[in-house]
Order: structure tokens, then sequence, then C-alpha cells
């Protein structure tokens, strides 16, 4: 624990603000606010601050009430992927989900490969460029900001070694994009800002249930 606080105090490690990435359909909602208390509880004595976003990459679902949850907690931004997709749910990377207590919140769904598609660059520069593309095909169409989330790694996978040298790569084969490595804390708050400059976002509403295929 000693060694976990001083890259959380300088921001280069970001943690919750779950204090475990909870199953949110089956516990009680009661059991859902304690758990988010216990996580911000828990990364504060460690000297940090809880990412201020409601970060549910891999929950199996999500209730109707998670906007009200993330609002209560005075959190703009859900980053999810299951649940939500497939023909019943319009497309895009952006969404505004209303709760039925009337609660707004801003959604960031991630593609459909889940959170593993940034996982493993390569510093190759050929390698880096046909990766790009394949990236490239997939966030740009889905794109609603010009903030796209590249994440790298996901549990089952070692921390990459060499990842500066492949952002490097990746940035060089990009341009005109811009790449650049940030935490999931910098993203968010660009991703609040630009999405917030745009007035037809689709809405959302209910319970995010889907599992198609």
């Amino acid at each position: 624990a000693a060694n976990l606080r001083e890259p959380l105090k300088r921001g280069a490690l970001e943690a919750g603000p779950w204090f475990v990435l909870a199953d949110e359909l089956l516990p009680s909602g009661e059991a859902l606010v304690r758990n988010l208390l216990a996580g911000i509880r828990t990364v504060r004595a460690h000297g940090g601050e809880p990412l201020p976003v409601l970060y549910c990459p891999d929950s199996f679902g999500h209730p109707a009430d998670l906007p009200t949850l993330a609002e209560g907690f005075g959190f703009p931004l859900i980053i999810l992927w299951r649940g939500l997709g497939g023909p019943a749910w319009p497309g895009g990377d952006a969404f505004r989900w209303r709760a039925p207590s009337g609660a707004y919140v801003l959604v960031h769904h991630l593609p459909p490969a889940g959170y593993e598609y940034g996982a493993n660059l390569p510093s190759d520069a050929d390698q880096a460029r046909a990766r790009w593309n394949r990236l490239k095909e997939v966030l740009a169409p889905r794109a609603r900001t010009n903030a796209l989330l590249v994440l790298n790694g996901a549990d089952h996978h070692a921390r990459q070694t060499s990842l500066r040298d492949a952002i490097e790569a990746l940035a060089d084969v990009a341009r005109p994009d811009r790449v650049r490595a940030s935490g999931l804390g910098e993203f968010a708050a660009a991703f609040v800002e630009r999405a917030s400059a745009i007035n037809e976002l689709p809405k959302i509403e209910g319970e995010l249930r889907c599992s198609p295929g």
C-alpha cells in the first residue's frame, strides 16, 4: 500500500471510484452506493483522488437508475461497454442517458471489442501503421467528438513494456491525427467538454441489458 501512495498523489496511477467493479443488476442500490463510498474513501486514504467518472468497462448490464447514481456522486460521465449496442440502440460512442428520476448523464460507449482494443501496441513502424488503420476503422465512424479513447491493456494482460516507444510509433504514423498518452481522467474531461457542445446527441432511457450475438 505504501508503494501506491506516491504515484496516486502525483496522478501517475489512477484508481476508483469503485471499490470493486460490481455487478450492477444483482446487488441493491444501497450496495452500489456503499461500494462507491468505500472506493472513494480508500483512494483518498492512499493519497489520491478517485477518477471523476463512473468507469464500468466490464459490468454485464446496467440499471436504468445508474445516471441517478452518477449524478448523486457528481460524476458527469459514465464509461461502459456491455449492455448497450445492437439494433435496439442508436450507434455511436456518445449518448445522454436519462434515468426514471429525471437525472441525465453523458455516456461514452466503448467499441464492440470492449476495453482490450488498444492492448499490446507495436513499436515497429509498419505494424503501428497497420494497427492505427484498424483502430481508426473502428473508432472514427462511431465518434461524435474528436476525442477518441484507446485503452492500453485490460484484465488478463501484463503491463506493456516499451509503452513510450509504442505510443511514439503510433503518433508518427497517425498524423495528421494527434496521438498522445493521457490518463482516463484527462480523456473524460476532454470528452465531456466536447460532447457538451453537441445539442443533438442521441438520448437513451431504461436498463442496458442488450447482448447481441
